[in-house]
């Protein structure tokens, strides 16, 4: 498994690696760091900081996010900086099993597992209407 932060809004981060991990099992080199209400862009730096120290190793580290522009990607993003941290925005389920399951997958493979993760069911609007 690639060492790997998830860092979102409020607790986002802590369900997905919970959910990931009921799936498919304890990831030793995975960490959540929420942004939570009253933290700053300084708290979340150093937190994200911290978890990076605590599964990288020598080893490249990838961050997964929930929205580009938001501050946990831009603290990544600055983050990314030193060559050996990776960041993709967007995180879902599916990214999130992609990370920790195929060792071998490129960033391209981890979006395009996120993508194939969303769908539509039943009486769902087309793209062009609105929900009712």
């Amino acid at each position: 498994m690639r060492p790997m932060v998830i860092a979102t809004h409020g607790t986002l981060a802590n369900g997905l690696l919970a959910a990931a991990e009921m799936i498919v099992g304890t990831a030793p080199d995975a960490r959540a760091v929420n942004f939570e209400i009253g933290m700053s862009v300084d708290d979340l730096t150093n937190a994200v900081n911290l978890a990076i120290e605590e599964i990288g190793g020598d080893d490249p580290v990838l961050v997964l996010v929930d929205l580009a522009g938001g501050s946990p990607s831009r603290v990544a993003a600055t983050l990314a900086l030193d060559g050996r941290t990776k960041v993709l925005a967007g995180v879902n389920l599916p990214m999130v099993i992609a990370a920790l399951t195929e060792e071998d997958a490129d960033l391209p493979a981890i979006v395009a597992a996120g993508r194939a993760g969303i769908d539509m069911y039943g009486n769902a609007p087309a793209a062009s209407g609105g929900l009712r």
